[in-house]
């Protein structure tokens, strides 16, 4: 028996401090993320929790637990960019244009993450965050409107996400504005 937590990583992160680790929340959930450490039990995500609020380039707060999972306390600061998630054809994703978006995302200092297939995460600096959206929304429209549900989470925790539809559109046909991501803030 060991005197205190034991930690267990699974080693191929992007760097030497980064891992993939096993996140426990207080309800029960656990998922595998990518976490580099940045100090006493602060850890960046490397990719957005499913299970959680935080997302790719927050800082939070996670102790060791015996049975090797960090345990999520709260996030510590928010990335300073701002997130954007769309649902959108397998068809859509795969087309020339969205993979053009995304360099403009990554050129800019952003990120961008896909999971289950057709969920994209897009994380930018807020002086894109608008155009991005834009270029999406038009994009998709014109191939029938493929955006299924869109919102935006800001760097600024004291402006509230909005996760719905703009209109009362089938999702299928979500038309998504910046106002109705932001509870009328709109993006810069």
């Amino acid at each position: 028996m060991t005197s205190g937590p034991i930690v267990h990583f699974e080693f191929g992160g992007d760097g030497e401090s980064t891992r993939r680790s096993r996140l426990a929340y207080e309800n029960g959930d656990t998922e595998q993320l990518k976490l580099t450490g940045v100090g006493a039990d602060l850890y960046r995500l490397e990719e957005s929790s499913f299970s959680g609020d935080a997302v790719y380039g927050d800082v939070i707060r996670a102790r060791g637990t015996p049975g090797g999972a960090l345990l999520f306390v709260k996030i510590v600061e928010r990335s300073n960019l701002e997130t954007q998630s769309w649902i959108l054809s397998a068809e859509i994703l795969a087309t020339e244009e969205v993979q053009q978006i995304l360099d403009v995302v990554t050129k800019a200092g952003g990120m961008w993450e896909q999971a289950f297939g057709g969920l994209l995460l897009i994380h930018t600096p807020a002086s894109i965050t608008k155009t991005i959206f834009d270029r999406i929304s038009n994009f998709s429209s014109s191939r029938n409107g493929a955006v299924v549900n869109c919102f935006l989470r800001p760097a600024n925790p004291r402006r509230k996400r909005v996760s719905k539809p703009a209109s009362e559109k089938t999702a299928r046909n979500c038309k998504c504005t910046p106002a109705s991501m932001d509870a009328g803030v709109k993006p810069n």
